[in-house]
């Protein structure tokens, strides 16, 4: 009984100690696991994240934030590939913005010279209707001295007619004296029919006088 007693101590001992060396591994792999998690989520989480962010901020439009990219796995070619990504983005929004402002810049030259433009096609057309103005004028006043030279000519010819009717009177007025001074002789009626005549030739003369002043005055 005492070396089954015995046996029986032993086996139980060694029982604990399976029990405990099997609580130590399990204790062992547990911690081991934590380590293991903690690393993983070091090497790959955290970097995952990081590079999350970064892809939220280049989607919503923000490319200043740069990726570290330190590692040679599938990760750190992600990483990679979205940096170039980014840099290329910022270059391309970069090469849009210069390309606005050059066509701002452009369009302001643009409307300075269609200013101009505007301004001198009013200038010219001002100018067009003083030309326009001016050569109306003138045709106004051509007009009136081509009336005015007709009118001239008119009155001149008028003017000649009535010196040649009035020539032609005094010619036959002298002639009548002529006649009527060899008729009468020099008695006292010849002397007043000649008075009369004389005095028919002064009216004559003062009608030639007034004649020959509107010629003067027209010509």
């Amino acid at each position: 009984n005492e070396l089954i007693t015995r046996k029986k101590k032993s086996r139980d001992a060694d029982s604990a100690k399976s029990v405990t060396m099997i609580a130590a591994a399990t204790a062992l792999a547990l911690v081991l696991s934590i380590l293991a998690a903690w690393v993983i989520t070091r090497q790959i989480t955290t970097p995952l994240q990081e590079t999350l962010e970064v892809v939220e901020r280049v989607a919503s439009g923000d490319l200043s934030r740069n990726l570290n990219v330190d590692r040679k796995d599938e990760l750190g070619k992600l990483q990679a590939t979205i940096q170039r990504m980014t840099v290329s983005l910022r270059e391309l929004v970069g090469g849009i913005r210069d390309g606005v402002t050059q066509i701002a810049s452009a369009a302001e030259e643009l409307s300075a010279v269609t200013e101009q433009t505007s301004a001198g096609v009013n200038s010219q057309k001002v100018e067009t209707d003083q030309v326009a103005t001016a050569m109306h004028e003138m045709t106004a006043t051509v007009q009136e001295v081509a009336r005015n030279a007709e009118e001239a000519s008119e009155a001149a010819v008028t003017a000649d007619r009535q010196a040649r009717d009035g020539e032609r009177v005094v010619n036959e007025a002298i002639a009548q004296i002529e006649r009527l001074a060899s008729a009468v002789g020099n008695s006292s009626e010849a002397m007043g029919a000649l008075k009369q005549e004389s005095d028919k030739i002064g009216s004559v003369l003062d009608v030639i006088k007034s004649v020959a002043e509107q010629t003067n005055l027209l010509a």
